[in-house]
């Protein structure tokens, strides 16, 4: 199944690398390996947001996945507080458009999560304080895991000895 995302991905790939319009804004990948058997410009023209959503794609993590919906999605889970158990009288044609409901909730939460390309290792120093070197024997990292940041707004701080 992986190998057919994988073909899927270079197959899209190749068919759409000449056209402009699709041209990606990235020169390089981290996700993709720039020595593969792809051609030049189209190792250096893929977008991998663009193949990661592309239906096929898409779709055959879907079935990677599975829509078991008794058995995972709305498998009985301990909570603190139990709730009541609810039952309704249906006919086949309610009973049908229930099910059809609760797979395309079970299909909303199996959605995958947008591809966004690694950060680089280099880090800035904000701050040198001396007076706290040697305070605490643990590194603390904090962080804003925000989807949508971008680098102006993604802030570390790390507080090393």
């Amino acid at each position: 199944m992986l190998r057919r995302i994988v073909f899927i991905c270079r197959r899209s790939t190749m068919r759409f690398s000449d056209d402009p319009r699709l041209r990606s804004h990235r020169s390089f990948s981290a996700w993709i390996d720039v020595k593969s058997n792809l051609t030049e410009s189209a190792s250096e023209d893929l977008d991998v947001e663009k193949t990661f959503t592309n239906a096929e794609v898409q779709r055959l993590l879907g079935e990677l996945t599975g829509l078991d919906l008794e058995g995972k999605i709305f498998a009985p889970r301990r909570t603190q507080r139990q709730e009541r158990s609810h039952y309704a009288l249906m006919t086949d044609h309610m009973y049908a458009e229930t099910l059809e409901r609760m797979k395309d909730e079970g299909r909303h939460f199996l959605q995958f999560v947008p591809v966004k390309e690694p950060r680089a290792d280099t880090f800035t120093v904000l701050a040198n304080d001396e007076e706290i070197a040697g305070f605490d024997e643990s590194k603390f990292v904090f962080t804003d895991v925000t989807f949508d940041a971008t680098d102006q707004v993604y802030s570390a701080f790390r507080l090393f000895n």
